[in-house]
């Protein structure tokens, strides 16, 4: 019973853990943080096309350019 207890009050806690911690996180940072999430997206979206464009014209096995 008394690991039972002690899980259920850890885990009551969490939440309000981690809700402290998002309060702490200046808006800044926040927004910069959904920024690059955007970016990836947008990359991934990007390549995720470019191969659908080279399936189509034959070129299935193109190297990425050197950088």
């Amino acid at each position: 019973m008394l690991p039972a207890a002690l899980l259920a009050a850890c885990s009551e806690q969490r939440p309000q853990q981690q809700a402290a911690q998002t309060e702490t996180i200046p808006p800044v940072y926040l927004e910069a943080l959904q920024n690059a999430e955007a970016a990836r997206h947008s990359l991934e979206q990007h390549e995720v096309e470019q191969q659908r464009v080279d399936a189509l014209i034959g070129r299935e096995n193109r190297q990425p350019p050197d950088r």
